[in-house]
């Protein structure tokens, strides 16, 4: 399965592609796609959607994580955030790649084990830990201490969009196997 996890933002959008096989993790690319801060809000949206895009069209993901919006401190940055999380999941619909919104929340406590607290850092080791356990993928390998956050939180979201999908179909079996029981 391949998955792109997308850790949206306005000046910084970090996007990774893994191929996920059980529980075997190898990292294909990643990247931070920039927009200009001083610059009108409609096209920075739109190179970014154009960036994006890009990734898209070459790595034809099956599924696509994208991080939740959250209001913390600006309204109005949350705003902007929705506007790139509106137009990541436009791209990926209009290429037919199934939409995983995923929270911070449950990245964190998947990632983590359970620590939905946990800060950045915590989520960076946990996750470069995770990649370290297939060393046979020279991309795994380039993933250490100092890349930037965006890339290892996109990293997370795939994770994250991979596991809540093999739960939504267990979910969906469990289900099944309620209904039969049920008219027999």
């Amino acid at each position: 399965m391949r998955v792109i996890g997308i850790d949206p933002g306005l000046r910084e959008l970090g996007w990774a592609i893994l191929d996920i096989n059980g529980k075997r993790i190898k990292l294909r690319d990643f990247g931070v796609i920039q927009s200009q801060d001083n610059g009108e809000l409609a096209k920075r949206v739109w190179e970014i959607g154009k960036k994006i895009e890009i990734v898209f069209r070459k790595w034809k993901p099956d599924i696509a994580g994208i991080e939740s919006v959250f209001v913390w401190r600006d309204p109005s940055a949350s705003l902007k955030l929705g506007i790139i999380v509106g137009t990541c999941l436009e791209i990926a619909r209009r290429r037919k790649v199934e939409v995983q919104i995923i929270s911070p929340l449950y990245v964190k406590s998947k990632i983590t084990g359970g620590d939905q607290m946990a800060d950045k850092e915590k989520v960076k080791k946990s996750v470069i830990r995770k990649l370290k356990k297939f060393e046979g993928n020279k991309m795994n390998s380039k993933i250490t201490q100092d890349i930037p956050h965006h890339i290892t939180d996109a990293i997370s979201i795939a994770i994250s969009a991979n596991l809540k999908k093999s739960e939504e179909k267990n979910e969906n079996r469990e289900k099944i196997k309620v209904n039969l029981q049920t008219t027999k």
